[in-house]
């Protein structure tokens, strides 16, 4: 887990990812342009319950890494190759409040 913090960490403020291709590379280390794959990653349900069922939640155009270090747990948000927004990280308990206000990935 330290390891896909680190890598998540490098891509903080960043905009441009593909969200599959920023799941991959968090998650795994894979640096390739390959996006194939990612459709294990979505977790069905709702975000605020997928904490500890699941690596990745999206709603397909914007994708959250669930990384947990120690009693931490962060969640790096992707909006997606085509938004002006960066990654960013929140804590999990923060992500359900941007969530809860904005809606983004309110469901998958």
């Amino acid at each position: 887990m330290q390891g896909r913090k680190q890598r998540a960490d490098s891509l903080v403020n960043q905009k441009g990812w593909h969200c599959c291709q920023f799941a991959a590379y968090v998650i795994y280390g894979d640096k390739s342009q390959n996006h194939g794959g990612a459709a294990g990653w979505h977790k069905q349900g709702q975000v605020v319950n997928d904490v500890n069922s699941a690596d990745v939640i999206t709603n397909g155009s914007h994708v959250g890494v669930i990384i947990r270090v120690g009693q931490e747990v962060y969640v790096y948000h992707a909006p997606g190759a085509n938004s002006q927004n960066p990654i960013k990280a929140y804590t999990y308990a923060n992500f359900v409040n941007y969530v809860m206000k904005n809606g983004t990935l309110r469901r998958l």
